[in-house]
């Protein structure tokens, strides 16, 4: 093998200035004018040959290895910090790089504590941009590797955990994050340990049981505190605000807001400070103050876009879309709701974009587009299903049983409300508070159309169904290609 002999600092510039003139090496400056070099496909081919030739291919790789793995590992801790976009976006820069060393990792024989190490630097970058599918894909690999075992492997399945989450695939979360927290209270490793606690409770939360999430995120609160640790401090507060706005508890929710958005501000914590002001958004909108809700709805927004935040915004956009189609602003919602349903399908969230079709449906529904209202429910059910997103999947029969209402078949509408009743509480998935006011004036319309006596047994009958054959009935009504009828 021949020996790589090392270049002085000082000749660095003058050897990349010197191939730049020659056209081998390629000079850009981003959009803040920072310089970085790049090699022409051609040239790179051949400098790979000849390191090939030299028996200096593994060395080299090596050295790329390193560099990065140092890169990364120095990021990490600044992606929930101030300096997030700033560290996000030179990751972003040399992404490509950093795909590259994985893919060596793991394909090497001995690479595989590297790819954990890179994969746990890696994950929170993955989450903000939105590679989650990717991310998972990678750590999948390097947990099955031999040398995923104590501290690594808790890291490595903490991240996993948070890819498997943003992708709603609840029961691969547990998996993951159970096995990590085992392995983290053995190795002594406590911020493995709060985010595990903290991510039980996610998933707690995005199932519906609540005091499940509230129990669980108290106790990573707790153990933040103990930690002095304001960052995991910082998404426990805003998170249990979440859960108790969603109880219907707005005093403890504004409550827990404002405390995160102290902290969040004392630590430069852009993403909880962004989902504080989403969720005081949702408060005043369920309190009735549309003014303040859209406020606040636009400047959480507006931080994560500043932030390049992407995992959130669709999130944000759909609640704005939802607020404004409440308000009879139905051409403005229509665009914010399309641009969450987008924006999750570019980054493969699967659960997220037919929970945005379910919002996208909502005001299909308010708009009497009824059609429109099929096919985007049709679109969305299958998904739901297979995800197990029991809540969803109610509130689509719930969606089908206002649009037989619309369409002023009452006997319909007045089975499909027994059916999602029942189904609801089967599944163990309460329809959330501020969506209870509007429900209850349908199915009262539907009622009185129908008188009382008509209407209990028409929604006896619904409430006598299934699951399966509830949810088979909306299917039915989804797939009419044209509605039966007009309100």
């Amino acid at each position: 093998m021949t020996r790589i002999e090392p270049i002085e600092e000082w000749d660095v510039l003058d050897l990349l200035t010197s191939l730049v003139d020659k056209s081998l090496v390629v000079y850009e400056e981003d959009e803040q004018g920072a310089g970085r070099y790049r090699l022409l496909e051609t040239v790179r081919q051949y400098a790979r040959d000849k390191l090939a030739e030299r028996g200096a291919s593994e060395a080299a790789r090596h050295r790329h290895r390193d560099y990065f793995l140092g890169f990364a590992e120095a990021a990490e801790p600044e992606l929930r910090g101030p300096q997030q976009k700033s560290w996000c976006d030179r990751l972003e820069t040399e992404h490509d790089n950093l795909r590259a060393v994985l893919d060596w990792c793991l394909g090497d024989a001995t690479g595989g504590a590297a790819a954990l190490r890179l994969g746990y630097a890696l994950h929170r970058f993955w989450w903000t941009r939105g590679y989650l599918r990717e991310g998972q894909s990678y750590l999948q690999e390097a947990l099955a590797r031999p040398e995923a075992t104590g501290r690594l492997r808790s890291r490595a399945l903490t991240a996993a955990a948070l890819m498997a989450y943003g992708t709603r695939d609840s029961a691969g979360a547990y998996a993951l994050q159970q096995e990590s927290l085992r392995l983290a209270e053995e190795v002594g490793d406590n911020e493995i340990v709060i985010a595990s606690c903290y991510r039980f409770g996610m998933v707690a939360f995005y199932q519906s049981d609540f005091a499940t999430a509230r129990s669980c995120l108290e106790r990573a609160l707790h153990l933040a505190r103990e930690m002095n640790h304001a960052v995991w401090e910082a998404y426990c507060l805003v998170s249990l605000g979440v859960v108790h706005l969603l109880a219907g508890e707005h005093q403890e929710a504004r409550q827990y807001f404002a405390v995160s958005l102290h902290v969040a501000g004392q630590c430069g914590q852009l993403e909880s400070e962004a989902l504080c002001h989403l969720g005081y958004g949702m408060l005043s909108y369920f309190e009735g103050d549309i003014a303040a809700a859209r406020s606040s709805l636009e400047r959480g927004l507006a931080q994560l876009q500043d932030g390049d935040l992407r995992t959130w915004q669709p999130s944000a956009l759909e609640s704005l879309g939802r607020v404004l189609g409440e308000q009879g602003e139905y051409s403005a919602a229509r665009v914010y709701l399309e641009a969450a349903v987008n924006m999750n399908q570019d980054m493969g969230r699967r659960g997220e974009e037919a929970h945005s079709l379910v919002g996208l449906a909502r005001l299909s529904v308010q708009e009497d587009a009824l059609s429109q209202a099929r096919r985007g429910l049709r679109q969305a059910l299958p998904l739901l299903q297979e995800l197990g997103m029991k809540y969803e999947v109610a509130e689509v029969v719930e969606l089908t049983a206002q649009i037989r209402a619309r369409e002023g078949l009452w006997g319909g509408a007045a089975r499909l409300y027994g059916a999602a009743a029942s189904l609801r509480e089967r599944t163990d998935s309460p329809m959330l508070t501020y969506l209870q006011k509007a429900h209850q004036s349908s199915v009262a319309v539907v009622a009185e159309r129908m008188g009382e006596a008509a209407y209990a047994i028409a929604w006896q009958a619904g409430r006598d169904m299934t699951i399966d054959q509830a949810i088979a009935c909306a299917r039915e009504v989804l797939d009419e290609s044209e509605p039966h009828g007009s309100r």
